[in-house]
């Protein structure tokens, strides 16, 4: 489980797999993502009963799923143009692509010893259907 204090910076990464440079045209955009926050999740949660009022805690971080910089280094126009401008340092297991991320800012109410899930949703509706996609975290808050 990974560790981190209250009030932190988190980065939730992830490759755009040519959603953003290579776009579907039966995509308009790549979609939005959403982050909620929960203490104490359980087994019983479901994506579409979350109680945001009473469970989630710093919660709702909506984001375009394309950060404006990510790109899979794949040839297209938009990845050699991305490629070309200054940008952060690419972490190794990146290899020559540039992931999109997610920033999120902990509660700073959480305290040591509590665990705190991130759901990272992933809204990719197309011309005639919808699509969501989905991974969660445990964080194990410290001093």
């Amino acid at each position: 489980m990974l560790k981190a204090s209250a009030n932190d910076t988190v980065l939730l990464m992830y490759q755009e797999n040519g959603h953003v440079t290579k776009l579907d045209p039966n995509h308009r955009t790549s979609g939005k993502t959403v982050v909620y926050g929960l203490l104490n999740a359980s087994s019983n949660d479901k994506l579409l009963g979350f109680n945001v009022s009473t469970k989630a805690v710093g919660t709702e971080q909506w984001s375009k799923f394309d950060d404006g910089s990510c790109y899979e280094d794949n040839g297209s126009p938009i990845a050699q143009e991305r490629k070309s401008r200054t940008h952060r340092s690419r972490m190794v297991f990146e290899g020559n692509n540039l992931w999109c991320g997610h920033t999120i800012r902990l509660p700073q109410s959480l305290r040591a010893g509590d665990i705190y899930t991130l759901y990272w949703v992933w809204v990719f509706n197309g011309m005639n259907h919808h699509e969501l996609y989905t991974t969660c975290l445990d964080l194990q808050i410290v001093c």
